[in-house]
C-alpha cells in the first residue's frame, strides 16, 4: 500500500523507489552536514574577522572548489562515483576534525576559522557535483523528473531539521560541538553509500543502459553522432547560464551575509540562530514545492520555461534591494533575496539536472565538471573582485545595479539551450529542454 500511496501521490514508479529511497537519505545526510558547517563557517566568520574580509573569503573559496572539483573529476574517469563519494567523506570527516582541533588553540584560531569558511563551500560544491552525478547514473535515459524531486527534497528536509535544533538550542551548544555532529552526519552518508540496495541498484542501471544505448543513440540527438554541433552549442550556453547565475547569486550572498552581519553587531549566537532558522523557514517552503509541485510543474510548463523564471526572479529582486535605505529594511530586503533560493533550489536546480539526462554517463560527468568544478569558482573569483570594487564606489546594496546587467546575458543563454536541445519523449523530438 506504501508503495503505490508513494507511486499515486509522489509520482514515483515501482521500480524506482528503492533506488529513490536511498538517494533520498544520501541527500539529507550529507545536505544536513553541509547545512551545520555553512552556519557554522559564516557565524564563526563574521564574528571573528568580520565583513571586511569577506569578499577575500568568496576569493580564496572559489580557488578551493575549482581545485577541488577539478580532483574529482579527474578520479571520475577511471573511479565509480560511489567510491569517490564515500572517499569525499572521509576526507572532509578528517580534515573537519583537525580544524576543530586548531579552533581551539589561540594562535591558530583565526586561520582555522578561515578555513572552516572555506571547506563549506568546497562540501557544497561536492555535495552538487556528486548527487548529480548520482542521480544521472542511476536514472540515465528514464524520464525521472518525480524522481529527481523527491532525491532533491533531501535537502529541504535537511534545513528544516537542522535549521530547528541549531536555532533552538545554539545557546546551549557551541561551535565546536556543532563540528563534531557534522562528522557523525557524513560518517553515516558513508554507510547510506554502502548499503548493499544501492550496489544493486546501481548495477541494475548499468544493465538498463547498455541495453538501451543503441535505441538512445539513434532516437536522441544529442546521442547521436550527428549532435557534435548541438554538443558544443549545449555546452557553450551551459557555461553561460552556470556564469551569470554565479556572479548574481554570489553577490546576493554578500549583500545577506555584511547586512546581517552590521544588524547582529557580529555576534555569533545571534548570527547563528538567525541562519539557521532561516534555513528551517526557506527549507519548509522548498520541501512542500519539491514534494507535491516541482515534478507536476515540469511537465506541465518544460525545463526551458521553468529556468527562464529564475532570472525574472532576480530582477524583480534587484528592484527591491534598491528601493531598500534604511538597514532594518535592508535586512528585510536581503533576507527576501537570499529566499530566492527557495526558486533555485525547489524548480532551477531540478531543472538544470534534467538537461544532462540525454548525454551519455562520461559527457554528463564532463559537463557536469565543467559547469560546477571550472565555471562556478572561476565566475565566483570574479565577483570577489567586482564585490570588493563595488563596495568602495557603491555600497552593499548599490551592487545589485551591477548584477541586473547580467540578467539578459543569463535568459539570452537558457534561450539558446532550448533552441539547440531536443528532448526525446513519447517517441518523438520536440522542441525546447
Amino acid at each position: 500500500m506504501f508503495k503505490n500511496f508513494v507511486r499515486d501521490v509522489l509520482g514515483i514508479p515501482l521500480p524506482q523507489q528503492r533506488a529513490v529511497g536511498l538517494l533520498f537519505l544520501y541527500s539529507f545526510l550529507t545536505s544536513s552536514s553541509y547545512f551545520v558547517a555553512r552556519t557554522v563557517g559564516d557565524s564563526l566568520f563574521l564574528s571573528q574577522r568580520g565583513i571586511s574580509s569577506l569578499p577575500e573569503m568568496f576569493l580564496f573559496s572559489a580557488i578551493a572548489v575549482g581545485l577541488s572539483a577539478a580532483l574529482a573529476n579527474r578520479l571520475g574517469k577511471s573511479v565509480r562515483i560511489l567510491r569517490i563519494a564515500r572517499t569525499t567523506r572521509i576526507s572532509l570527516v578528517t580534515a573537519t576534525l583537525l580544524l576543530d582541533w586548531l579552533d581551539g588553540l589561540n594562535e591558530t584560531r583565526i586561520w582555522a576559522v578561515s578555513l572552516l569558511y572555506i571547506l563549506a563551500e568546497v562540501r557544497g560544491c561536492l555535495n552538487t557535483i556528486q548527487l548529480t552525478s548520482l542521480l544521472a547514473e542511476v536514472f540515465q535515459h528514464q524520464r525521472a523528473k518525480s524522481a529527481f524531486a523527491v532525491v532533491a527534497a533531501g535537502a529541504p528536509m535537511a534545513g528544516i531539521a537542522t535549521g530547528i535544533v541549531m536555532g533552538s538550542e545554539i545557546l546551549a551548544l557551541g561551535g565546536r560541538t556543532w563540528l563534531i555532529f557534522l562528522c557523525g552526519l557524513d560518517l553515516f552518508a558513508v554507510a547510506t553509500l554502502s548499503f548493499p540496495l544501492f550496489r544493486s541498484g546501481s548495477t541494475w542501471q548499468r544493465r538498463l543502459s547498455e541495453q538501451t544505448a543503441f535505441r538512445n543513440n539513434i532516437e536522441n540527438p544529442l546521442l547521436a553522432s550527428t549532435g557534435n554541433t548541438n554538443n558544443t552549442v549545449f555546452l557553450i550556453a551551459l557555461m553561460t547560464m552556470t556564469a551569470c547565475k554565479s556572479l548574481v547569486l554570489t553577490m546576493i550572498s554578500y549583500q545577506w551575509k555584511s547586512i546581517a552581519a552590521v544588524h547582529f553587531q557580529s555576534n555569533e549566537a545571534l548570527l547563528t540562530a538567525y541562519f539557521a532558522r532561516f534555513y528551517a523557514v526557506t527549507d519548509s517552503l522548498i520541501l512542500m514545492i519539491q514534494l507535491f509541485a516541482t515534478g507536476r510543474l515540469l511537465n506541465r510548463i518544460g525545463t526551458s520555461r521553468a529556468l527562464q523564471a529564475f532570472p525574472v526572479l532576480c530582477a524583480l529582486i534587484a528592484l527591491l534591494l534598491l528601493q531598500s535605505r534604511e538597514y532594518l529594511s535592508s535586512l528585510l530586503a536581503v533576507t527576501i533575496a537570499r529566499a530566492g533560493d527557495v526558486y533555485r533550489r525547489s524548480i532551477y536546480d531540478v531543472a538544470t539536472a534534467e538537461l544532462f539526462l540525454p548525454l551519455e554517463i562520461p559527457m554528463q560527468r564532463k559537463y557536469n565538471a565543467v559547469a560546477n568544478g571550472i565555471v562556478k569558482p572561476a565566475t565566483e573569483a570574479a565577483a570577489s573582485v567586482l564585490i570588493r570594487l563595488c563596495v568602495r564606489s557603491m555600497g552593499v546594496l548599490g551592487m545589485s545595479q551591477v548584477w541586473i546587467l547580467f540578467l539578459p546575458v543569463w535568459l539570452g543563454a537558457i534561450l539558446l539551450l532550448s533552441r539547440n536541445t531536443v528532448r526525446h519523449e513519447e517517441g518523438k523530438p520536440i522542441d525546447g529542454v
